[in-house]
């Protein structure tokens, strides 16, 4: 209980004072609930050392009027915090006094708190020290400090004050009766209850309940979206989930929203539209806090589209949403939409919710379901049983058939109709009295913007006909209201009311402004179309040609017209007449009825010539051209030969082409010249390629890749690739064999170079690629040739044993090589072909130099491969004439011709001879042994026995492996401990590197040795524990021991005490070397934190560890620079946007090299002393002290700085200070790092401020430009956080107007301050923003775009709305904000009232950027964001929809992304 009311209290208290200046750890729940146990832990001390006092100190008044004071001051500068008696009395005197009047303030005291001064301040002084201990420990709250103001927050008794005379009130959602609101919820349900489910008493099971159910168990405040279409059922399975979710532990709130009046505009609206008696968001608090509550809004899409125009529904119910969302309440949310709202509506987007799809059941489960209903499904057609998968759709089929229609007789567009014509309506003037009933009721929703009409309005007109319809199931009561039993009913009476044609036009341009006119617009059309042509004419004509139509409905009048089938005369002069007219309109109809051009043909086909001489037409005539050729290829030639036979133009001619799929002699002959003149994308051959293979003509396929392939220019470094040529060459290997042959002749014939002179090798191809054997699995087209060819062989021996001897004529390696491999592939079928080639030409006993695998790691060229394998294939399959005819060859056979021995010294010949003989070796070796003579058989097996064997082709070498161990960890856990010592001993620290008389995977030196033994002592801690000190010596096997060390800190299996009393007894007999000390200090920084510190004497040791020689820092330092500046050179870029450094999301700005060193001891010497129970910080800052008086890299003082100077808070302020001090004065490199400026703002308390002027006036004169912008950035922030302080005085007159990087950076904390919401700040970098924003331009405006394009949401005040139209205004300024999140920011301003209007207004703008392509990088991605603020803002009434819908059809013609997929959804609607 006090846990809570210290959270209920620090909700309001002046602790909101240390949030204000930067930090959000009150929004943070994890942070509030840590802080208020941190409190609670610290009143029970109090309490235990006075009991009397419990309930006083467990009061509210106590924990808002002291307690959270105390709390203020501690994270203000725990260093200066008085002893806990004087703060105790300091307490009472400044607290208690004030309010004694003329009592005395022990009286006053007696009277508030009821107890004795002494025994409150003794339990004040326990309170006090348990506090500022668990502070220390605290997660979130230890470095709050950091982020407060200097001011002391004692002085602030104003403050302290106010929190004394504030008293305590119970909050609305304590005052609600929670029996009463259990009944609201059950009364306001009522409606999605009692929604019918059923199908003559049956249910469709729904597999989405389960999923519904099982996400609200595991998600208590989550949300969820349902998305499904018009009659898919969604309202019945929600209706069912009521029933499940209340027949359990669950409170339901159920809301139609459809149902809701157009008046609703707040929540206790809403709960009065439901019958409840409580406010609506106060009982769902209420009931959240004591059971499982679920919120359902079923039709949000209801009251989104042109039913709710006007009103403010819709926001209404999102804002309830985001209001459950926003109080943390656990409460599941549940709101169904058709997928247009869901996709398309900025406003949905708001609900960040998960999504479930409601699919539509199965045609299998709805045959099953009929089944059950006696129904036989054999006869229904397959069009007739997709359409039965809508519930309703089924719904209706069933009473068709219950009627007496037949199954048969049924057809799928017609249902609503057969429904109506077979319903009992009574005699024709009853019939024709419910149809005028029908009208009147669609008149008055669509001009009311309601489903529900009055009942009472009706009765007396049309008393007889509404019982008709209502027991006929057209029309259903709510309540006092009567409506359609489904929205299908409302959408078919609005297209029949339409019956001339002119009126549809009047009706459409009197909504247009609004895309959900679209549907009722299209099913007019079409069923005028199908059953009063001449009307459908006249609507037509009036739509399509006035001026006052708009984009959109056109777009939609050309869908209609381009997606008939049978067009007549009339359409097809309606689409002549837009193609001289308007050609976004004609591109649009031409694409589309491109898909039944076969249709078109005759009324359209004359205008191809004129296409394709405008640019505007020309990807659409690629099409229609492409549909032509189909049909008549030829005459598709001769139009691109009259009109595109420019190169220039090639590219589009290859796209008929591909389209089509047509490859005569004629076309064939046009995609040659193509490809010999243009270069034609990769992708489009692949696709074109992939495409004839998936249609099964190969041979074609192949052909094509032949083409393009002769057309490349030849690269030795670039193995020719084509996406997908694998898959050809698998599929059809003969055909991509034989069609390939001769490009691949000639492209290898191109260059041609002799093999070395005085070899006996085919001259070898330098157009080939160097790796154009290798498996590279990357769809090289060599590759793909090579396997295809070894397929045909495989497959089809007999018929590519011509091919075979044809290829086997070229003098070139690479050919020769091919056909070897040919036969390596057929073995048996071909052994005797094989035997014939290989002894026909001497050349062909060293063919291929192919990679090899020497050892894991390593790869080698091995000569004469591919004849070596070829002989030891087919020789089990040859006669043994034919074996012997072959080992005869090879032993007449030498490598080298008669010509190499001229001139060479006599024993250059022996040599020779020797490697002559090696070679004839390697190719008898792969016969079989019976074959050779005893002494060849005893210099085989020398010749294995001194070379891996088998030697196994790595086609594409390999990577390199890394040098590894001498002996495994794993190899270690089975040898003796004399084993492993002795290879400790003899690859220890003075060993050279690597031996070379192991593999490369085992000849590591002592740093892979070493890892191996950690690796081990891992496992089996004790021997290697043991080892280490009874044999290790120092200087020879200190590595080893860090890296034992090193491992073993690492987990928790080995006790941290004895690990540090291994590292102390090592130290103690001499280890000391650099690599030891680095280790050991990691180890010892792990170890603090296991034992709560380290002893004085491992910090003693640590202390003597550090390098004090001046000229090795020296050394160092240069090193280290050096190293930056190759670095920076290699590692330089294109200059990027700048960033943020002050307020920057992710801290240290890139990747940092931590320093090790010096670095590596202080840090553990650190850690040694903060991990201590009681942190001491005096003896860090005096080791501190002590290390600024020798020599150091600055490098390492400013990673310290970044890293530990949080901690510096809880320190001495004034020996924090002098340290500072003396760091600058001493070198002022170490404060020469930006990463810094974070650290200067937080902790800028501890700094001295003539320190923190100097060092951000020295950035500022540095003259380079992150210096500079970060140092503006610190002063624009010192500026609007304490404009009166001495250090903002001092630096403001850095500040510039003129753009800059000062101005930058400036922007960069203004922007910060602006986001960060706090109520004094946001105004004052307000004034900033606005002052440049009018004129901001390039990185100027890209830093004060990051006001409203980093957040989700945006504040909805006055602030915003007048940045944003700033921003509006700016159009580089506007392109700069153009990200996903500034979309974002506009849609959650959507929610709240008075913002439609800013939002228009930039939407406007950013629909102008869109249409000039001005939008830059971001316009990808933020098109469809857009879109759908465009169609939330259609939902006003009056001149804006008008001019949402001007925005929305500039993006529509402009192509923008989720433009034209809301068109086409809305109808599916």
């Amino acid at each position: 209980m006090l846990v809570e009311i210290i959270i209920g209290a620090i909700g309001e208290s002046a602790l909101g004072y240390a949030g204000q200046k930067s930090v959000d750890l009150f929004k943070s729940g994890s942070a509030k609930k840590e802080i208020a146990e941190i409190g609670s832990r610290s009143i029970e001390a109090g309490v235990l050392r006075a009991p009397a006092l419990a309930a006083d100190l467990r009061s509210v008044s106590f924990v808002n009027g002291v307690f959270v004071p105390i709390l203020q001051t501690m994270i203000i500068d725990p260093s200066k915090l008085p002893d806990p008696d004087g703060l105790a009395s300091e307490f009472v005197a400044m607290f208690v006094e004030r309010f004694a009047g003329g009592d005395s303030a022990d009286d006053t005291l007696k009277q508030i708190f009821q107890t004795e001064p002494a025994e409150l301040k003794d339990a004040f002084a326990a309170m006090i020290r348990e506090l500022r201990s668990q502070f220390y420990q605290s997660k979130h709250w230890r470095e709050v400090g950091h982020f407060s103001a200097i001011e002391n927050t004692l002085k602030n008794t104003d403050t302290i004050i106010e929190i004394l005379h504030r008293q305590q009130r119970a909050s609305d959602a304590d005052a609600v009766d929670v029996e009463d609101a259990r009944k609201d919820a059950k009364a306001g349900s009522d409606e999605l209850r009692s929604w019918p489910r059923d199908i003559k008493g049956r249910e469709l099971l729904r597999p989405e309940l389960e999923r519904l159910k099982n996400r609200i168990a595991s998600e208590r405040s989550g949300s969820t979206l349902l998305i499904g279409e018009a009659g898919s059922g969604k309202s019945a399975l929600l209706s069912k989930l009521t029933d499940e979710l209340e027949a359990g532990d669950f409170i339901v709130f159920g809301i139609k929203a459809d149902t809701l009046p157009p008046t609703v505009a707040t929540f206790d609206d809403v709960g009065r539209a439901l019958g409840m008696v409580g406010p609506l968001a106060d009982e769902l608090h209420a009931l959240a806090r004591v059971q499982p509550v679920v919120l359902i809004i079923d039709q949000l899409d209801a009251v989104s589209d042109v039913m709710d125009r006007s009103s403010d529904r819709m926001k209404v119910l999102l804002r309830l949403v985001r209001n459950v969302r926003d109080r943390s309440l656990p409460v599941h949310v549940i709101v169904s939409s058709r997928p247009f709202e869901a996709s398309h509506d900025a406003r949905f987007q708001q609900l960040r919710a998960e999504e479930i799809i409601l699919s539509l059941p199965s045609v299998e489960n709805v045959l099953t379901f009929l089944t059950l209903l006696g129904i036989d499904g054999d006869k229904i057609t397959v069009q007739l049983r997709e359409t039965l998968r809508r519930p309703f759709a089924l719904k209706l089929f069933v009473d068709l058939v219950s009627r007496g229609i037949g199954v048969d007789d049924v057809a799928s567009g017609e249902l609503l109709n057969m429904w109506l014509a077979t319903a009992d309506l009574g005699n024709d003037q009853s019939r024709q009295a419910v149809l005028r009933l029908m009208e009147k009721l669609v008149n008055e929703m669509m001009q009311t913007e309601t489903l529900w009409r009055p009942l009472d309005a009706f009765v007396a007109e049309h008393k007889d006909a509404l019982a008709i319809a209502e027991a006929a199931g057209l029309l259903v009561r709510n309540g006092l209201k009567v409506g359609f039993s489904h929205q299908s009913w409302l959408d078919d009476f609005q297209a029949k009311s339409f019956k001339t044609g002119t009126d549809l036009a009047k009706y459409a341009w009197q909504n247009q402004d609004s895309l959900f006119v679209r549907g009722t617009l299209l099913r007019a059309l079409q069923r005028l179309r199908h059953v009063d042509e001449i009307s459908y004419g006249r609507a037509v004509s009036a739509l399509l040609w006035q001026t006052k139509t708009r984009r959109h409905v056109k777009h939609l009048i050309v869908d209609v017209i381009a997606t008939v089938r049978l067009p007549t005369l009339q359409e097809g002069a309606w689409v002549e007449a837009l193609i001289q007219s308007d050609p976004i309109l004609a591109n649009r109809a031409l694409g589309k009825l491109a898909d039944h051009w076969l249709e078109w043909r005759s009324l359209l086909g004359k205008c191809l010539g004129i296409l394709m001489t405008s640019d505007e037409f020309h990807w659409t005539a690629i099409r229609l051209l492409a549909g032509e050729a189909r049909l008549d290829a030829d005459s598709v030639v001769k139009l691109i030969g009259q009109h595109w036979d420019q190169p220039e133009k090639d590219g589009l001619v290859f796209r008929v082409v591909e389209q089509s799929g047509i490859i005569s002699d004629a076309v064939e002959n046009l995609v040659k010249t193509i490809l010999g003149r243009t270069k034609i994308e990769e992708y489009a051959i692949s696709h074109f390629v992939s495409a004839l293979r998936g249609d099964g003509r190969f041979r074609e396929a192949a052909r094509i890749v032949s083409l393009w392939f002769s057309a490349l220019e030849t690269d030795r470094r670039q193995n020719p690739s084509l996406h997908n040529v694998q898959k050809l060459a698998d599929a059809a290997p003969r055909e991509f064999a034989e069609e390939l042959l001769d490009a691949f002749i000639v492209y290898a014939a191109k260059d041609v170079g002799a093999f070395n002179e005085g070899y006996k090798r085919y001259p070898k191809s330098q157009s080939l690629s160097w790796d154009w054997d290798f498996d590279r699995e990357r769809d090289n087209v060599l590759e793909a040739f090579r396997d295809a060819v070894n397929g045909f062989a495989q497959i089809q021996p007999d018929v590519a044993r011509p091919y075979l001897s044809a290829l086997a004529k070229i003098e070139i390696e690479q050919a020769q090589e091919i056909v070897a491999h040919a036969y390596i592939a057929s073995a048996e079928a071909l052994a005797a072909d094989a035997a014939k080639f290989l002894l026909a030409d001497e050349r062909r006993l060293c063919l291929g130099d192919a990679h090899v695998q020497l050892e894991p790691g390593m790869s080698s060229i091995e000569s004469g491969l591919t004849s070596q394998e070829l002989i030891e294939v087919i020789a089990p399959h040859l006669p043994d004439r034919d074996v012997e005819k072959i080992r005869d060859r090879i032993e007449q056979w030498s490598l080298y011709g008669p010509e190499f021995n001229e001139g060479d010294e006599p024993s250059l010949r022996l040599k020779r001879l020797k490697w002559a003989d090696e070679n004839r070796i390697e190719l008898l070796k792969r016969l079989p042994d019976r074959f050779l003579s005893s002494q060849r058989k005893r210099q085989v097996a020398e010749r294995r026995a001194s070379r891996k064997w088998p030697v196994s082709r790595k086609r594409g070498g390999m990577m390199a492996s890394f040098v590894g161990s001498p002996m495994a960890h794993t190899a270690m856990l089975k040898a003796r401990d004399d084993d492993i010592f002795k290879m400790l001993d003899e690859i220890n620290d003075t060993s050279e590197g690597r031996s070379r008389r192991r593999p490369i995977s085992m000849d590591g030196g002592v740093v892979e040795l070493s890892r191996a033994f950690a690796e081990f002592g891992k496992e089996q801690p004790q021997r290697a524990i043991v080892m280490a000190r009874t044999k290790f010596v120092a200087g020879r096997h200190e590595h080893a021991a860090a890296e034992l060390v090193h491992k073993l800190t690492e987990g928790e299996d080995y006790a941290a005490d004895e690990l540090l009393a291994l590292i102390h007894e090592l130290s103690d007999r001499g280890f000391s070397s650099d690599t030891w000390k680095t280790f050991a200090s990691w180890s010892l920084a792990r170890i603090a934190g296991k034992i709560s510190g380290l002893p004085d004497n491992s910090i003693a040791m640590m202390k003597g560890w550090l390098e004090n020689d001046p000229a090795k820092i020296a050394k160092d330092i240069e090193d280290r620079l050096d190293l930056e500046a190759r670095n920076e050179e290699r590692n330089k870029r294109e200059r990027e946007m700048p960033q943020p450094f002050l307020f920057h999301a992710h801290g240290l700005h890139g990747m940092r090299i931590v320093p090790q060193d010096n670095f590596s001891i202080l840090d553990a010497i650190f850690k040694g002393l903060i991990a201590r129970e009681e942190r001491d910080y005096e003896q860090w800052i005096s080791i501190l002290e002590e290390q600024a008086k020798k020599d150091e890299d600055p490098h390492i003082w400013s990673f310290l700085l970044c890293w530990q100077s949080d901690w510096l808070y809880w320190a001495d302020r004034d020996r924090v200070q002098a340290l500072i001090r003396a760091l600058w004065d001493k070198d002022r490199r170490i404060f020469q790092s930006v990463e810094l400026v974070g650290v200067l703002w937080k902790n800028r308390p501890i700094f001295p401020d003539h320190v923190l002027i100097e060092i951000i006036t020295a950035w500022f004169e540095t003259g380079e430009e992150p210096f500079v912008q970060a140092a503006a950035e610190y002063t624009q922030a010192m500026v609007l956080v304490h404009p009166d302080n001495p250090i903002a005085l001092k630096l403001r007159a850095h500040l510039t107007e003129e753009a800059s990087w000062k101005l930058t950076g400036q922007l960069f904390t203004a922007a910060s301050a602006w986001r960060d919401g706090d109520t004094v700040l946001r105004p004052l970098a307000h004034q900033v923003l606005m002052k440049f924003a009018p004129n901001a331009t390039g990185e100027q405006a890209h830093a004060l775009s990051s006001a409203v394009d980093k957040r989700d949401t945006l504040s909805a005040d006055d602030l915003t709305r007048e940045l944003v139209n700033a921003v509006a205004e700016n159009q580089e300024l506007l392109a700069a904000s153009l990200t996903g999140r500034f979309a974002d920011g506009l849609q959650s301003l959507l929610l709240y009232p008075g913002f439609d209007e800013p939002v228009m207004h930039v939407t406007e703008r950013m629909a102008e950027l869109i249409v000039d392509k001005k939008g830059g990088q971001h316009r990808g991605f933020i098109d469809k964001d857009f879109v759908q603020v465009s169609i939330a803002l259609q939902r006003n009434d009056g001149p804006l929809r008008a001019r949402a819908m001007d925005v929305y059809e500039k993006l529509l013609d402009a192509g923008a992304y989720g433009a034209e997929e809301a068109a086409k959804e809305v109808i599916r609607n």
